[in-house]
């Protein structure tokens, strides 16, 4: 590769060194190129989520920035043919750097490619780069992901756009590592005339490699932060390559899951300080669960005799947005919304299907530890669902219309205070169904068998229908949409509407298992929930409001006559347990939650999820890379702009969030 430099420059190691150097720095340029092409390939495939109000300016600001990032990875790679140049010191190795120059070059490409195709996948699925809980994917059903994998993701077409983009972006770096620069030659040739300008060179190029591989030339090197310079939080996201979204991916897991997690949320590790802040306390108690000790209000009509928790899969809120109501594939959820008590401001505990249930049994926030894992569930926490309505005289129990198999169910379940816990194998002909389980109507209909008028029971139900593959024949079960209504034509992407047809489908279900247990059962109490949102939007860009929001609804004619709702409601998964136990306890009953009465009066109107946070009726991004305000949610009453911005609410966020990681993973005792 160098040989008409040795031969112009003769074989002094100085001009074999300088002569390989020039050669690394094409590689490192070929790779912060393919990387910014990779930045720019996302951008474009995902540019309907960018703000209307970013500009060129905007996007240029995001590549710049992300080419802080990419500078220690492209050094990275850079060092190994670098190391074998440097050996040209000592030996003519110029042979050997060639060969590794070209290995890792080839390997660089096809790696990138990879991963290219690798995330968009997964940012089309989460709405992100790879992060932190991309490792609940360990726990999760190996066989059902890679059959979704298989039928969705267009895993062959995915591999052969990395074997053409790849074999491209190779052969374009093979002729550059050719081409021959006259400018460097005679560079090298000047730079090894002598000592001094040797030595002067090399100080020079060790300070670019220092600077580059700190992606900064500054007193600290880029770091996660920087990432979040802009107002628009797509853009912010794009700032990351796939390699250091997946390092840091990494490195999030590990922080939350060791010793020093608990930083994570708080930077002095005050655990007593943030519980007196969330409570509004000066006591000081030995343990975390003398701060969570309340005592019933006491409900104003009778208590009902079964409790129904439903998590729908993937049942996020927008379709309940007035905008989005005529697609009609939330009707049944918005007449029982109608009827009984809409908490539209509301956010789901994370963006995971069982990190969210846990949330929710557990009472608990999600913390990024998973929970059904740590040694701290294999008992009772004080504030599970499961052990409080037991200790009310429910008989407690779980509906999951997939495999018991999934994350350890059973026995966190057990463990959390339930009595029965029921799965796919109970319900029906696995043959009918699919990789993740039963089909929504077969999981209700189960469950209005099982449950009899006595003894009085609480039930959490957790759906699977609206996941993919997306297999029911909606339009055989009468799913009537054909094409978009008129006035959404201009603001949807073409939408899948088989996919929305699994939504009206489970929506539908919904409806029907309601009315058949109000036929068959005395004074039932409903309320519903989805487990995550962020999936499915069609509009081209996407608001905040439905990124973020899940519904929750609470129905139940003889059980809520009398209640007083609040002008404003809010709350998250945390909340809901709460709400339902001031509905069935007698007053004075002792118990312990983490989360709020979202029903008790002049309660601030506060909801936090680890993804988002509502004050009011509005709702903003909790990414740390957003720096977006409070947005406004569709079709609710209240205040014309929030009481606090963001930043304000923060401290509160982080104070529950690290409680909760404390109880989760030290236990009850503070330090």
């Amino acid at each position: 590769m160098s040989q008409s430099i040795v031969s112009a420059s003769g074989t002094r190691p100085g001009a074999r060194f300088f002569g390989q150097v020039q050669y690394d720095i094409r590689l490192w340029l070929y790779a912060m190129a393919l990387l910014t092409l990779s930045r720019l390939g996302l951008i474009f495939l995902f540019r309907r989520l960018i703000a209307e109000s970013s500009g060129y300016g905007t996007i240029a600001k995001a590549l710049l920035n992300g080419m802080r990032f990419d500078s220690p990875i492209a050094t990275w790679f850079m060092l190994p043919p670098l190391l074998v140049s440097i050996a040209c010191l000592f030996r003519d190795w110029t042979a050997r750097a060639g060969t590794v120059r070209r290995v890792v070059g080839i390997v660089f490409t096809f790696l990138t490619v990879l991963l290219f195709m690798i995330t968009t996948r997964y940012f089309e699925e989460y709405n992100d780069q790879f992060n932190h809980f991309m490792f609940g994917l360990y726990y999760d059903d190996a066989g059902a992901i890679l059959e979704t994998i298989w039928t969705n993701y267009r895993p062959l077409s995915g591999l052969v756009f990395v074997m053409v983009s790849g074999g491209i972006a190779t052969a374009a770096f093979l002729v550059l590592a050719k081409v021959r620069c006259g400018i460097s030659e005679r560079a090298v040739r000047f730079v090894s005339a002598s000592l001094p300008r040797q030595i002067l060179a090399g100080l020079i190029l060790l300070a670019l490699l220092a600077g580059a591989v700190r992606g900064s030339f500054g007193r600290r090197p880029a770091q996660k932060k920087d990432a979040g310079i802009t107002r628009d939080e797509f853009l912010n996201k794009m700032v990351f390559n796939p390699y250091t979204a997946l390092r840091y991916a990494v490195k999030d897991h590990s922080r939350l899951s060791g010793a020093k997690g608990l930083r994570v949320f708080l930077a002095d590790e005050n655990v007593r300080r943030a519980l007196q802040l969330l409570f509004a306390t000066d006591a000081s108690h030995a343990t975390v669960d003398e701060y969570l000790a309340r005592s019933a209000r006491g409900a104003a009509t009778p208590a009902p005799e079964h409790v129904f928790l439903i998590v729908m899969e993937s049942y996020e809120a927008w379709p309940m947005f007035p905008r989005f109501q005529s697609l009609g594939i939330a009707d049944e959820l918005l007449a029982l919304a109608g009827k009984g008590i809409d908490v539209r401001a509301f956010v789901p505990a994370a963006g995971g299907t069982m990190e969210s249930f846990a949330a929710i049994v557990t009472g608990l926030p999600d913390v990024g530890v998973h929970t059904n894992y740590q040694p701290t569930a294999r008992e009772s926490y004080p504030t599970s669902a499961g052990t409080i309505f037991r200790q009310l005289g429910y008989t407690t129990r779980v509906f999951y219309g997939g495999y018991l198999s999934w994350q350890r169910l059973p026995d966190f379940c057990r463990a959390q205070g339930f009595d029965e816990i029921y799965g796919a194998a109970d319900m029906g002909n696995w043959l009918k169904g699919n990789e993740w389980g039963v089909d929504d109507e077969v999981l209700f209909d189960f469950i209005v068998k099982t449950v009899s008028a006595s003894p009085r029971s609480f039930n959490v139900i957790l759906t699977t229908s609206f996941h993919p593959p997306y297999d029911i024949d909606v339009r055989g079960k009468g799913f009537p949409l054909a094409v978009l209504p008129a006035e959404l034509a201009e603001v949807a992407k073409a939408p899948d509407l088989n996919m929305l047809g699994h939504f009206w489908y489970s929506d539908r279900c919904l409806g029907d298992f309601v009315r058949a247990v109000e036929a068959k059962l005395e004074r039932p109490l409903f309320a519903i929930t989805g487990d995550h949102a962020g999936r499915r939007s069609i509009t081209h860009r996407p608001t905040t409001a439905e990124r973020t929001l899940v519904p929750c609804v609470f129905y139940g004619p003889e059980v809520l006559a009398n209640v007083a709702v609040p002008e404003i409601i809010a709350g998250s998964h945390i909340d809901m347990v709460p709400t339902l136990i001031e509905l069935c306890a007698p007053p004075g009953t002792p118990y312990f939650a983490l989360g709020r009465d979202m029903l008790q009066p002049g309660i601030p109107p506060f909801g936090f999820g680890n993804r988002g946070m509502v004050d009011g009726a509005f709702v903003a991004s909790a990414s740390p890379t957003s720096q977006s305000p409070f947005e406004r949610i569709a079709g609710i009453l209240g205040a014309d702009s929030p009481v606090h911005e963001p930043a304000d609410l923060m401290p509160l966020s982080n104070a529950l969030h690290g409680i909760a990681w404390w109880r989760i993973m030290k236990g009850p005792v503070l330090p």
